[in-house]
């Protein structure tokens, strides 16, 4: 493409976009400024026009008679004399417009998903490796897969989830991240309990779990849920985006506390963070057997205090008897944490002066050229 054509392009949609420009968006920076100097050039041009009427007259001596020069033309040659000065006003006009700084404000809403911070507590301790009630799984898979489930049906809610695992100590997993894949692989490749050696063969025909054990030495497998709850407020505290504050832990055991979490639980509230319990609900007889009728009721005491702890903070308490209640619960919980739209509303300002600049030099151009074929017109006559 040459020059030339570019330039023609250019001159044209310019043109075509000052006659399509829709006045009521268009904004100016300086517009007093601009105002002022209108007035002074109408008042300059008044004064100029009454100064060349002034002159106008033409007395011919001797004849008593005074003449208007205008009066020797006739209206199509005065209206094609006039003319130049109308497009040299209109680039005057157009130039103002320029030094006015015109611009339009394009304007769009988007709805962004805001992200909610999530954690899920996880309990490794020994139990888990017993069978969940009348199913051939242990309850850490059964737990495996309900919390695969409710982070795959979170996908679209863009939560920023942190994994905690707790037993004798607690680990934090991952970090927080809203990437659902990054929170399977960590949920999948983590060990499921953590317990002392040998301990598969203290409890003979509970223990069903095969795969996914850590025989972290003597000592472990204890359910410790305040040393899990404090690893979870204190990773809040260092690596939650603390401009998000909608925030919610979401525990998940199968036994008592061996140790009175409730002052875990005040801090918890210190920090707006609501907890869900997902009690996977043991049986009665096998812990019965293991534990003795006086270990039994302070198990079962302390259960129960949990409970109450999490609904003073408040929390929900959920009861996992089976595969089926599991999923209801995965349901209430998905309702419990909807996702937050906000509504954003994006402005931008584009200068649209070229438009007016290239109709006040298409203007003054034009002015020339009209002004030429005027004096060719003039001398041919």
């Amino acid at each position: 493409m040459s020059t030339w054509q570019t330039i023609r392009e250019l001159v044209m949609s310019q043109l075509v976009s000052l006659i399509n420009t829709d006045w009521h968006f268009v904004h100016f920076r300086h517009t007093r400024f601009v105002l002022t100097l209108a007035v002074v050039f109408a008042v300059g041009g008044l004064l100029l026009q009454f100064i060349r009427r002034r002159k106008g007259r033409v007395f011919y001596s001797g004849s008593g008679f005074a003449l208007e020069r205008s009066e020797k033309a006739g209206l199509l040659y005065r209206c094609l004399r006039a003319l130049p000065l109308v497009l040299v006003l209109s680039a005057l006009l157009f130039h103002g417009l320029v030094a006015a700084d015109p611009y339009i404000v394009v304007g769009d809403n988007s709805e962004v998903v805001r992200s909610r911070l999530v954690m899920y507590l996880v309990d490794a301790s020994t139990s888990m490796a017993w069978r969940f009630r009348n199913y051939p799984q242990s309850r850490a898979e059964i737990v495996q897969d309900f919390l695969l489930n409710l982070l795959e049906k979170r996908r679209p809610k863009h939560d920023s989830v942190a994994i905690v695992r707790f037993e004798t100590t607690a680990d934090v997993i991952s970090d927080f991240t809203d990437s659902v894949d990054s929170q399977r692989y960590f949920l999948y490749s983590m060990p499921m309990v953590v317990t002392f050696p040998n301990a598969k063969s203290d409890f003979p025909g509970s223990w069903v779990l095969t795969h996914g054990v850590l025989e972290a030495g003597y000592g472990h497998g204890s359910t410790r849920l305040d040393r899990g709850l404090e690893a979870s407020y204190k990773h809040f505290d260092a690596r939650a985006d603390q401009r998000i504050k909608d925030r919610s832990i979401v525990i998940v055991t199968d036994g008592a506390a061996d140790t009175d979490p409730e002052n875990e639980f005040k801090e918890l509230q210190k920090r707006h963070i609501i907890p869900y319990l997902v009690f996977i609900e043991p049986d009665l007889e096998v812990e019965h057997k293991y534990s003795g009728d006086a270990m039994f009721q302070v198990k079962k005491a302390s259960a129960e205090k949990v409970q109450q702890l999490v609904r003073r903070s408040g929390g929900q308490v959920f009861q996992a008897g089976d595969k089926q209640s599991l999923q209801a619960i995965s349901d209430k919980l998905d309702a419990l944490q909807p996702s937050i739209t906000e509504t954003k509303h994006y402005s931008n300002e584009i200068p649209v002066y070229q438009r007016f600049e290239i109709a006040s030099l298409f203007c003054l151009i034009l002015a020339g050229l009209m002004k030429l074929l005027l004096i060719s017109f003039q001398r041919v006559a």
